[in-house]
């Protein structure tokens, strides 16, 4: 099958692949009563507990697809060529990141490893991440938003097979591939017992860090400044600090100190791009416009909001009990049917901001006015932290009036022109690359203290931070730098406040494409980043390396300190090249392994992943 000059991996796989599909047909694989040995760690004291597991997860499983799954593109590896070129894709908007991705890129050529950075705005970062087109590497991030508290949308997002692949247009950028986690991820939603299911998120750290599928960069703090002379009441959130309103209410319950009375945000670029709520473009605005039907607080509670009281009923069913009198924007009343509308048809549409939602929930069923039962695939552990607090309140006059007026269009291609919800603001205008203003919703059970929202765009931060001192703005929708933050010390009108936050940066690489599909590249790799350079240099110290792959931050619940260090060590990732069969030229250029081993590796890709 291989040669002295090459193989190709493909084939190989591809034989099995039709022996496999000649011997079985698709099939439903289930386990039932499985023992699960996990390890729990409290306060330096080892819980040895067993899981029993009476029904771990029910899914088709067809041969054809995996196989397809793993080689989505087909991709020859030629024995003793050059190793492919490397491209890494970074956003521009992301000013701090194009030195991190310069630094990498020096220290991966270093190694023989060809490079090509390539910088993209956050709208094209999003379409290459979802696509899978965006090289061999993608460095992205993960927001702090009140959701990801709990740990379930992180371990789902980030290894689950069905986030995987182009066709998913998931969250799992470097498409890993595992049964063993998957078995993991599915079980650990559906724990009910806390110290059970913790154990059984760090056995997926475990795994997930094992086939370094995804180097974590480290967690920034937030620093924010503001115009504390004009404003009251501003609250410093833990994790997301007094001006990133990535959770909802940060702005609905401020208070004027003065007459002013509208809050002008300034922020870099245009967030929105779409205003149509079911498309993942306005998802974050959105939850200013959208009631959910709870919210957290401050201090990570979770409160009541347009659902006022909700119980367990029995038979994975939840029984929601709706706020009396809410109204829409345009003035319709807010009822069970909407509720249950807003679930199902999420759910019906594939709303991709959602599918950590309904991918869980079965159906959503009205009892009467003003009551609905949830009804659940399944147990599920967040459905409080997770559920609640994240699914919006749709119209479904509204919704379904618009999809019709459009011919039918899907949900989430539709114009939206003017967004209707019954939030604590409704929209008031949107002019593209300039401003967005969301208006005072009176009506609400709860409005708010101010009479508009206004973002303006900026281009610069050094424009931002100008008007800043003068007063022209009086929030900043970006994160500063220290020295940013210090230069605005002398304004005695403005307050700065830092905080650490579970936000993740990350360099993913793109496992189903060479070289990394060589789990020995992929760890050369992760020792190749120099993570204290990140921190102290290029965030100037405001955050924490990653220094163990943890996909959690120090501060979260579901941090696992237990996980190896992977040090930065140029010597060691050269070590483990040639330990693996690499070889460099005389231009000191990588060139890929000529052995059966290398074949291997390439073959599995993954490490642990199946008994």
């Amino acid at each position: 099958m291989f040669n002295n000059k090459r193989f190709e991996t493909i084939l190989g796989l591809l034989i099995i692949a039709s022996l496999a599909l000649a011997a079985c047909q698709p099939q439903v694989v289930e386990v039932e009563k499985e023992i699960v040995v996990t390890q729990v760690v409290r306060e330096e004291v080892e819980v040895e507990k067993v899981v029993e597991v009476e029904k771990v997860v029910e899914k088709e499983v067809e041969v054809e697809k995996i196989v397809e799954k793993i080689v989505e593109k087909e991709v020859e590896v030629w024995l003793g060529d050059f190793v492919d070129k490397v491209a890494i894709a970074f956003d521009t908007g992301q000013t701090l990141a194009a030195e991190e991705t310069r630094k990498i890129t020096e220290d991966l050529e270093s190694l023989g490893f060809r490079v090509d950075l390539n910088g993209y705005s956050k709208s094209e970062m999003r379409t290459l991440s979802k696509s899978r087109e965006y090289g061999n590497i993608i460095r992205w991030y993960n927001s702090a938003r009140p959701q990801r508290l709990d740990p379930y949308e992180w371990v789902l997002k980030h290894g689950h097979s069905s986030e995987a692949g182009a066709e998913s247009k998931g969250q799992n950028y470097g498409d890993f591939v595992c049964e063993n986690y998957d078995i993991l991820a599915d079980t650990q939603q559906a724990e009910l017992d806390e110290e059970v299911r913790q154990s059984l998120i760090a056995q997926s750290q475990e795994l997930y860090h094992g086939n370094y599928s995804r180097n974590i960069l480290g967690h920034p703090d937030r620093i924010d400044a503001y115009n504390s002379d004009a404003w009251d009441d501003v609250e410093h959130w833990p994790f997301n600090g007094a001006a990133g309103f990535q959770w909802p209410g940060q702005f609905g319950n401020i208070k004027p100190a003065t007459d002013k009375t509208q809050v002008r945000i300034g922020r870099t670029s245009d967030a929105p791009r779409s205003l149509n709520y079911m498309n993942y473009a306005w998802f974050v605005e959105g939850y200013y416009v959208f009631d959910t039907l709870a919210r957290m607080d401050v201090d990570f509670n979770v409160i009541p909001w347009a659902a006022e009281s909700w119980e367990y009923s029995g038979d994975n069913t939840w029984r929601l009990h709706i706020r009396d009198g809410m109204t829409f924007h345009d003035g319709t009343p807010v009822t069970a049917e909407d509720v249950a509308f807003s679930f199902n048809y999420t759910k019906e549409h594939g709303a991709a901001q959602l599918s950590f939602v309904w991918k869980v929930v079965d159906v959503v069923e009205v009892v009467d006015d003003l009551t609905v039962d949830v009804k659940l695939s399944s147990a599920f552990a967040p459905f409080e932290t997770v559920i609640l607090v994240s699914q919006p309140i749709l119209s479904q006059q509204w919704w379904e009036n618009l999809v019709a007026e459009q011919g039918g269009v899907a949900p989430g291609e539709a114009e939206v022109v003017h967004p209707i919800g019954s939030g604590q603001f409704k929209f008031g205008h949107y002019q593209k690359d300039v401003e967005l203003s969301l208006l005072a919703h009176t009506e609400h059970f709860s409005p708010p203290y101010v009479d508009e929202l206004l973002f303006l765009v900026i281009p610069s931060v050094d424009g931002l931070l100008g008007m800043l001192t003068t007063q022209e703005l009086d929030f900043l929708d970006v994160a500063l730098t220290p020295l940013q933050a210090e230069s605005l010390e002398e304004f005695s009108h403005i307050t700065v406040s830092q905080v650490p936050t579970f936000r993740v940066e990350y360099l993913v690489p793109l496992m189903t494409h060479d070289p990394f599909r060589d789990v020995e590249a992929r760890r050369a790799l992760a020792h190749a980043i120099d993570k204290d350079y990140i921190i102290n240099v290029v965030w100037q110290g405001a955050g924490v390396p990653g220094s163990n792959n943890s996909t959690f931050a120090p501060s979260h619940s579901a941090y696992n300190p237990n996980l190896p260090v992977i040090e930065y060590d140029l010597d060691k990732a050269r070590s483990i090249l040639a330990d693996a069969g690499y070889t460099w030229d005389d231009d000191g250029l990588l060139h890929y392994p000529t052995d059966d081993a290398f074949s291997q590796r390439v073959e599995e890709m993954y490490v642990g992943c199946s008994d």
